[in-house]
């Protein structure tokens, strides 16, 4: 059985010690720790938004915000990660089934980043999926996460306008950046990342501001950075018809 919402407030509340141990090295590394990492996959904090289906605790949408603010008593930045990260999940359960079984099935410890600029990049369609190109200014919690959101405008029809598009892709198709600079901008690891050609890919997308069908859904921050001389391939998954 997935834990509780008492138990697993208990165990951010003990956390926050550590946590807040650990602020400065957190700012000094211009990331996440790696002892803070474990421990949010250990208590099983990182799983507050994933279905039951995959072991999580499928908390309300109100839960990112509560424990958010717990730990953030303790250290900010490392709050501000452990946030984004529980709505990437969120996120994930809106996705198509076989796009979260792609990530959830080989591991639901994946983490997940994401940059929602939406004119940052280009897509058109092709045969098996969309070519996307482009160049994002952040990308938050890059740095350990396997599988990334990135926005983009998808031109499916040359007489109608684009489309706002969230294109999830693996990390094998994008490179990290590091160019942070400002102080702001070190406590939240701001950097960017290129993406490069890989050709077809499985990796899905989604239609913005669609809600999901299914029942149950489930930083240092970084930048990203697509070339558009070497685009990225993605195949795009239907999106889900909304009910009611």
């Amino acid at each position: 059985m997935p834990p509780s919402h008492d138990e697993l407030w208990g165990r951010a509340t003990e956390l926050l010690p550590r946590l807040r141990e650990r602020a400065p090295r957190c700012e000094e590394l211009r990331r996440l720790p790696d002892e803070t990492l474990r421990d949010f996959h250990d208590t099983q904090l990182l799983r507050i938004h994933q279905p039951r289906r995959v072991g999580g605790a499928e908390l309300e949408f109100a839960a990112v915000v509560t424990f958010g603010a717990l730990l953030a008593r303790a250290c900010a930045s490392s709050s501000w990660n452990f946030i984004n990260f529980l709505s990437h999940h969120l996120m994930l359960g809106m996705f198509p089934p076989q796009a979260q079984d792609e990530i959830w099935g080989k591991s639901p410890d994946a983490l997940i980043a994401s940059s929602f600029v939406f004119p940052a990049a280009k897509a058109r369609k092709m045969k098996d999926g969309y070519l996307i190109s482009g160049r994002w200014p952040f990308s938050s919690g890059v740095d350990p996460s396997e599988w990334n959101m990135l926005a983009g405008l998808a031109w499916l029809d040359e007489n109608a306008p684009p489309e706002q598009r969230v294109f999830l892709l693996h990390r094998s198709q994008y490179r990290i950046i590091d160019n942070c600079a400002g102080r702001a901008a070190r406590t939240s690891r701001q950097a960017s990342s290129s993406c490069r050609s890989t050709g077809p890919s499985r990796w899905p997308t989604r239609g913005a501001g669609r809600r999901p069908a299914a029942r149950s859904t489930p930083d240092r921050s970084s930048g990203s950075r697509c070339s558009r001389s070497s685009p990225t391939c993605s195949r795009a998954w239907r999106s889900a018809s909304p009910k009611g």
